[in-house]
């Protein structure tokens, strides 16, 4: 029987996030930064992106410079699957007289 080729996927998720409308105030001076670094992409690259695009990835940029605010993430999310785990030695029953022949029971916990 022939071997079935082995099914790759890209390094790169390509995919685009789902996009959220928000309504927000900013001041007119930034408002004329969004539409000068357009302009500045557009003769630099070729294109210009609307207004929305440079936003989110002005803030998506900053959000990654950001060293505080990625520590901060990283130790939340830490606390977040530490907090899914049951320690060791919680999340089952201990096995007595009487539960012999039962396997263990796991505890539900909802978040």
């Amino acid at each position: 029987m022939p071997k079935r080729p082995k099914e790759t996927q890209p390094k790169l998720d390509l995919r685009e996030d789902e996009l959220k409308e928000i309504t927000i105030k900013i001041r007119t001076s930034v408002y004329e930064a969004i539409c000068d670094y357009g302009e500045f992409h557009k003769e630099t690259r070729g294109t210009k992106p609307n207004e929305s695009r440079v936003v989110d990835c002005g803030m998506e940029a900053f959000f990654e410079s950001d060293e505080g605010f990625q520590t901060y993430r990283r130790k939340r999310e830490k606390n977040d699957k530490e907090s899914r785990q049951p320690a060791v030695g919680e999340g089952r029953k201990a096995s007595g007289p009487g539960n012999t022949s039962r396997p263990p029971q796991g505890r539900e916990t909802s978040l």
